[in-house]
């Protein structure tokens, strides 16, 4: 009637210990290590443009990006000329908001 438990620490009421790994160490500098961009018509609902931080109305055509950067998973929303200023700048790292409008880097107030 009774179970024979191979390994009777397991499952004489002790928990199972579980061991932590070290984190591999990050590098330095950040890297994108895959990246998506999808030319959308019309979007279905409001997003944010992580170029300048404007309002993308419901209705609007805008740039869709999914990219994996220094290992996490992002996506986010830009205007068509806020995408052209992206890649006109040539910055592969800024933050939501830090540019203008349709403005490479390099021309931008901010």
């Amino acid at each position: 009637m009774g179970v024979k438990l191979e390994n009777p620490i397991l499952h004489s009421g002790h928990h199972l210990a579980t061991t932590i790994f070290p984190q591999p160490e990050r590098s330095k500098t950040m890297t994108t290590e895959f990246t998506n961009i999808r030319t959308v018509k019309k979007v279905r609902k409001n997003h944010m443009c992580e170029w300048c931080a404007g309002k993308i109305n419901s209705g609007d055509a805008c740039e869709y990006f999914s990219q994996v950067f220094d290992g996490e998973f992002h996506t986010f929303w830009m205007h068509p000329e806020c995408r052209d200023a992206f890649e006109e700048g040539g910055f592969d790292e800024f933050m939501y908001g830090d540019f203008e409008r349709g403005k490479p880097a390099f021309e931008s107030d901010r």
